[in-house]
């Protein structure tokens, strides 16, 4: 009895569950508070860098859900990531856009604003080459290094510690993952700097659209391309299917136009051969029917 008395001792207590009212906290925290954060991180970048900080903010936060599509199958993502990932974002473009306001200076500190260059017989401004290759060879490289640097401070509560092997270990691959974005990017800056511009109605879609893509690009998960290609089946498969009833509608119009042709010249055809026989049937009726040429007889 001793023993059993010492072993119902030794049993350590049930542990509690959280409370009612932890309970309400905490989904009021992750329900309420957060959303309401990540709208106000929202609201800072664009004041801080217009489009260019808002922009990145809410694209960073629509591509840390396309990876959790794509590389684990679900869409259960916590709000908590999506602030560190909506901040993460406004960080790097409100960085980008001081950057971008240093490269459009650079046609004027060296004096080319009104330069051009004669290239394959076209007239290219040198100013606006120069803003696109300062973009792509200097502010992209640097993006993708501040986006890994400060994902890495807010995944680990702002602890430097391992910051070096995952910097070592993603950056050249996300760089290299990220460059036809870049070209792209690149491209959408030299145009904004010679003065073309989209409508806002295209042109926020759009960049949304790249910035999510390009948050996929730097993702440190291993992608499914199996979800992937189901994560975005919205975009491409409308794209494939028009592509697919375009290809079946040409190769239907090439049979049949190829039919008609077909039939025409057989048609012509018949004909000649009928025009031919008719001619030649009349030609030997005419032959039958004049006499030939009586023998002389000899005296």
């Amino acid at each position: 009895m001793a023993d059993e008395h010492g072993r119902q001792q030794a049993q350590p207590a049930e542990k509690k569950g959280p409370s009612k009212f932890e309970v309400i906290v905490n989904e009021y925290v992750k329900q309420i508070a957060i959303p309401v954060a990540i709208g106000g991180v929202v609201a800072a970048a664009h004041k801080v860098a217009t489009l260019f900080g808002s922009i990145p903010a809410a694209a960073s936060a629509i591509g840390a859900t396309l990876e959790q599509i794509v590389s684990k199958g679900n869409i259960d993502i916590s709000t908590g990531r999506l602030l560190s990932e909506t901040a993460t974002g406004a960080a790097v473009g409100s960085a980008a856009y001081a950057g971008l306001q240093a490269v459009n200076g650079i046609p004027k500190v060296f004096g080319l604003e009104h330069a051009v260059a004669n290239v394959l017989g076209y007239v290219i401004p040198v100013s606006t080459f120069a803003v696109g290759t300062a973009t792509l060879g200097i502010l992209a490289p640097a993006a993708v290094a501040l986006y890994y640097s400060v994902s890495h401070l807010f995944n680990n509560n702002f602890k430097f510690e391992g910051m070096g092997k995952d910097f070592k270990e993603h950056y050249l691959k996300g760089l290299a993952r990220t460059m036809p974005l870049n070209i792209l990017s690149s491209l959408g800056v030299a145009a904004l700097y010679a003065g073309y511009t989209l409508t806002p109605y295209i042109a926020i879609p759009a960049a949304l659209g790249l910035g999510a893509l390009y948050r996929l690009a730097l993702s440190r998960e291993k992608i499914n391309y199996f979800y992937l290609k189901l994560a975005t089946l919205p975009v491409w498969g409308p794209i494939v299917g028009a592509s697919h009833l375009i290809a079946g509608a040409v190769t239907t119009a090439y049979e049949a136009v190829k039919g008609a042709i077909y039939q025409g010249l057989s048609i012509l055809n018949h004909a000649r051969v009928g025009i031919h026989d008719l001619g030649f049937a009349t030609h030997m009726a005419m032959m039958g029917a004049v006499p030939a040429p009586a023998a002389k007889k000899g005296h």
